[in-house]
This record gives C-alpha cells, sequence and structure tokens, in this order.
C-alpha cells in the first residue's frame, strides 16, 4: 500500500486560493436566501454560480 509520510492516504491536498469580491448588500442576501432555499451554503452557491459563469465564456469563446 502506498501511504504518505504522515501517515494520510490518496491525493496530496489541493490549496484553495483566496476569492475577495466586492458585492452590494442586496447581492449578499441574495446570496444568503439562495444558500438557505436550497440547504447549502453560501460557499457552495458562490462556487456554483463561477462554475456556470466560466462555463458560459468557455462556450462563447469556443462558439
Amino acid at each position: 500500500m502506498d501511504s504518505k509520510a504522515d501517515g494520510r492516504r490518496g491525493p496530496k491536498a489541493v490549496p484553495r486560493k483566496a476569492c475577495l469580491i466586492n458585492m452590494l448588500e442586496t447581492d449578499y442576501c441574495d446570496l444568503t436566501r439562495w444558500a438557505e432555499e436550497g440547504s447549502s451554503t453560501k460557499a457552495e452557491v458562490f462556487r456554483d454560480m463561477m462554475a456556470r459563469e466560466r462555463a458560459r465564456r468557455e462556450g462563447r469563446d469556443h462558439g
């Protein structure tokens, strides 16, 4: 079995990059509401939004 020096198995953890954005209070309230409606966290909602935006931009750039 392949194990790491610290005893953990599996792929090496990839550090996350911090993301600072400016957001209006109304936008933040919307983000909070969407997270509560979807039973998720604001971070999950934001990541989903960013993934959709990336996909939209890639489709626009390649289409």
